[in-house]
């Protein structure tokens, strides 16, 4: 069964170490996954360096990734001077207001930035209120045209209520607990689930052990848990549906 990661990273995992495209695909390789969408790793606090952002987003393009345009607030600040992004085939704008806050009005801004671009927006979330998925329902009421992923559903409690509700919104299974994926995997909702991992981001996190069997976990519990039918969607079906890629 092919396999597509819809979310993966790219650039300084930390002060002393540079993950390349170049490793990534090597690593994804010995798991079986044939590609996916990588983006730079989101500096906490800002500052990000946007020259290096786009030498990475060439070299994962010559690695045969498909890219997401990581943009935070400052910038947003440089939307009139966006021409030498643009000339990227991004296929996602991706957002981390838990590592750079953004304010209502400039969630705003990408939401319209995201429609001028046609492209999907994908928003971290987790368990703080800067971020809680519910803080984001409001947008997705707001901008019914613009598709929204959430990565991590979290809190699940309000990320799949509003997956149910809102036909424009995706989540993805990066650090998703599988047991909150299972008892609220339905019909209605298993076209809209992108398999992704946030890797290599579990170096972060040394109790999740080996990484080799860390990663197969994540595929073998959607291949064990679902029908082929179901497994195939979720792990590569839907990416290329939403991404446009065969």
């Amino acid at each position: 069964m092919k396999i597509i990661d819809s979310h993966l990273h790219i650039g300084s995992l930390s002060d002393t170490e540079l993950v390349t495209p170049g490793q990534v695909k090597s690593d994804l390789a010995s798991y079986g996954v044939t590609g996916g969408l990588v983006m730079p790793f989101a500096k906490r606090g800002g500052g990000d360096d946007w020259e290096v952002h786009k030498q990475l987003y060439r070299t994962a393009l010559d690695a045969g990734f498909d890219i997401a345009l990581y943009v935070n607030p400052d910038m947003l600040k440089m939307y009139n001077d966006l021409s030498s992004y643009l000339n990227f085939p991004f296929k996602a704008i991706k957002i981390h207001p838990d590592a750079v806050c953004f304010s209502d009005c400039e969630l705003h801004h990408i939401c319209e930035l995201a429609l001028t671009l046609k492209l999907p927006l994908m928003i971290h979330t987790g368990a703080d209120d800067c971020c809680r998925s519910g803080r984001f329902e409001p947008f997705v009421k707001q901008y019914p045209n613009l598709n929204y992923i959430l990565c991590h559903a979290r809190p699940a409690e309000e990320a799949f209520p509003i997956i149910k509700r809102f036909e424009n919104v995706w989540i993805d299974t990066a650090f998703l607990s599988f047991e909150d994926l299972r008892s609220n995997l339905t019909q209605e909702i298993e076209y809209r689930i992108l398999f992704g991992t946030d890797f290599p981001a579990n170096r972060w996190f040394p109790h999740l052990g080996n990484e080799n069997q860390w990663y197969k976990h994540q595929i073998s519990n959607i291949e064990n848990a679902f029908s082929e039918n179901v497994s195939e969607k979720i792990l590569s079906t839907n990416y290329c549906r939403l991404f446009g890629n065969s």
